[in-house]
């Protein structure tokens, strides 16, 4: 019986140089559900908190899963009220001119 060859898998690009993020203010109580339901989601993202007073949290994750990313949150959104916080950022920088 002949052996089946395996296909060659396309290149994968090379990892992204730096990390997105998105911030949300929430309750103060919902913050320990909020990492919960996060962290469900199979390490898509991850959370820090930025002013445990004002329960103002950083989401990361990986550029390439903006999308996933904002779909899982808005699952979240069902069961944690939610309310993200525009962030004016700067353009990204090359990593030569820093």
């Amino acid at each position: 019986m002949a052996r089946k060859r395996q296909r060659k898998r396309p290149p994968l690009p090379p990892p992204p140089l730096w990390s997105d993020c998105l911030y949300y203010r929430l309750e103060r109580e919902s913050v320990g559900l909020f990492r919960f339901l996060l962290e469900a989601e199979d390490n898509l993202a991850y959370m820090s908190v930025v002013d445990r007073w004002a329960a103002v949290v950083q989401v990361v994750f990986c550029p390439r899963q903006k999308r996933e990313v904002e779909r899982c949150l808005e699952r979240i959104a069902h069961l944690v009220p939610l309310t993200r916080i525009p962030v004016n950022s700067l353009p990204p920088q090359s990593p030569d001119s820093l």
